[in-house]
């Protein structure tokens, strides 16, 4: 090899290197998106789920105070 070729081999390496961080720091930061991404999802499907149980709970109760009231309501209009 000659001089000049190693002179030209040599910043090539060095912006291969640079393009290895660059490539690095982006895989990072993607990572840290997923992760942050994976939570919220984690923390909205729990308020989801919280949220159905309280529909769930208020149905319920909706399903035992309908018939007390309409049993009232009759007895009130007799």
């Amino acid at each position: 090899m000659t001089g000049e070729q190693l002179t030209w081999i040599k910043p090539e390496r060095s912006m291969s290197t640079e393009n290895n961080m660059i490539v690095i720091e982006l895989l990072i930061q993607l990572t840290k998106c997923i992760t942050k991404n994976q939570l919220f999802s984690q923390q909205t499907d729990a308020e989801i789920q919280r949220h159905n149980r309280s529909d769930s709970e208020r149905k319920q109760q909706h399903e035992v105070l309908l018939p007390t009231l309409l049993l009232e309501q009759q007895l009130h209009s007799e």
